[in-house]
């Protein structure tokens, strides 16, 4: 019996250290699939081999030696590749070599580099010097930042520390050639704006000249378009040491004025009343549900509010979900939500990675599915999407159009995804940089392309003065033209 026992210990212990020599060439070796094999192999003949030696000389202990050193090592491999990508804090507050870490990091995980303009080690070569000169923290995470938007990629960013905004006026956008005040905050509208307003100047500048003078996190994106958005969203607002905002600008009136915002005397620390996601019923008949955020403050429960929404407009025949302004969040939310509208499992999409990590089981890609949930809502589907429809909520709405249940209207997604990874700083720094490459499921990407609306639409600037919804009118027409 005790020698069965033996043979089992000794045949658990050769297929275990086989198992974990693989594991690491694998993972923290980064060898393709079938080099592990093979080397997993290797290390089971070998262990065996080894283990019958030191049977004969009856030094049991040695039966589980090597898959602990295996493990071991594994262990040691996995950390040191974890903290290689900023997982854990730094280990000093070396500036210049944490930005050595840093830039390495993205050298070999970033998964874009074959669309983005750019030369990472002319990158490397221009900021090291100034890194190296940087006078104190606030510097030193100036250029990490400039650094980063090199890359033109909406979730490569630094994080923090952000630039602090002391107020924000409104959502500016290019109407007609115009910049144009879509919807004012309430001190900006307190102060005298208007929805429609064209926007001429800002602190005495053009509008353009104060977006080139903007920090270049202030501007990042993904895409021409998406750049312009975030820059037109940050531009009209105060920041950093600035204490007002001039403004010039045409009313509806055309008459040609100014005024200087300031920030508001009491600012509002908690989050509005009411569910984030809301519903009605149209007078065209079809139901309208607007989704602004696919992540959650705490105690909401977004998918529960889009249950609801749905819900309460099941019996309409078409249905139109505003994804607008929308940039984003936590797709396990998206993922559920669409899990309403489609009525078979639905790959729509994978992740391929440049670098296994253990953080994902070293896998080198994750796949996303919609599993179908509760009552299922058969009508007809719109997505409203533009240039302020980002990340997962372009997933969502990959997952919808590519799985055959919804037409899209209005103008090209912010085309940016990146799945990102947070990379630790000394100073409390935070920088985030896109790792995931992601592909829908005939291998297009979304990044720096974005999803181009089956129904084009082009606003006006009388739309915007009337208060009317180009985009909803044009989803109806669509919806009412159906079978």
């Amino acid at each position: 019996m005790n020698k069965v026992l033996i043979f089992l210990g000794a045949a658990l212990s050769c297929l275990v250290a086989g198992f974990l020599v693989g594991i690491l060439a694998f993972g923290p070796l980064q060898a393709s699939t079938t080099a592990s094999a093979v080397i997993a192999i290797i290390g089971l003949v070998v262990w065996t081999a080894l283990w019958s030696r030191i049977a004969q000389r009856g030094a049991r202990w040695g039966l589980f030696a090597l898959p602990l050193l295996v493990f071991a090592t594994l262990t040691v491999f996995s950390l040191w590749q974890m903290y290689s990508v900023g997982a854990f804090p730094p280990l000093n507050d070396d500036r210049l070599g944490n930005f050595d870490r840093l830039w390495s990091a993205i050298r070999d995980t970033y998964p874009y580099f074959d669309i983005k303009d750019v030369d990472w080690d002319e990158v490397y070569s221009r900021y090291r010097p100034q890194i190296a000169a940087a006078p104190d923290d606030a510097a030193y995470f100036a250029l990490i930042a400039a650094m980063l938007s090199e890359l033109d990629d909406g979730h490569t960013v630094l994080s923090n520390p952000y630039t602090p905004f002391t107020a924000w006026f409104g959502r500016l956008e290019d109407i007609e050639g115009q910049v144009v005040l879509m919807q004012p905050t309430e001190a900006a509208a307190a102060a005298g704006l208007a929805r429609g307003d064209v926007i001429l100047r800002l602190n005495g500048q053009s509008v353009d000249e104060a977006v080139a003078a903007l920090p270049p996190d202030l501007r990042n994106g993904s895409t021409p378009w998406g750049r312009r958005d975030t820059a037109l969203s940050n531009v009209f607002g105060i920041f950093g040491a600035a204490t007002q905002l001039d403004v010039t600008y045409i009313n509806a009136a055309g008459e040609t004025l100014a005024l200087t915002l300031r920030p508001p005397e009491a600012q509002s620390s908690s989050a509005p009343g009411g569910p984030t996601i809301t519903g009605e019923l149209l007078e065209s008949g079809y139901g309208y549900i607007r989704i602004p955020r696919f992540w959650e403050r705490e105690g909401q429960d977004l998918v529960a509010e889009f249950d609801t929404a749905l819900e309460a407009l099941f019996d309409t025949p078409g249905i139109i979900i505003d994804l607008r302004s929308n940039g984003g969040g936590n797709s396990v939310l998206s993922d559920r939500m669409a899990g309403r509208l489609l009525a078979s499992t639905f790959v729509y999409g994978r992740d391929v990675w440049r670098q296994r990590l253990p953080q994902r089981l070293w896998w080198g890609y994750s796949e996303y599915t919609v599993l179908p949930r509760g009552r299922q809502y058969t009508g007809h589907v719109v997505l409203l999407i533009d240039a302020t429809t980002a990340s997962s909520a372009e997933w969502f709405v990959v997952a919808l159009v590519d799985g055959g249940r919804a037409q899209t209207v209005g103008r090209t997604s912010t085309g940016s995804t990146g799945n990102p990874i947070t990379f630790l700083l000394p100073a409390d720094g935070v920088a985030r940089f896109s790792s995931g490459d992601f592909r829908r499921i005939d291998g297009t990407r979304v990044e720096g392309l974005g999803i181009a609306p089956d129904v084009a639409v082009t606003w006006t600037l009388d739309d915007v003065r009337a208060g009317h919804d180009p985009d909803i009118a044009a989803a109806a027409a669509w919806l009412s033209a159906q079978p």
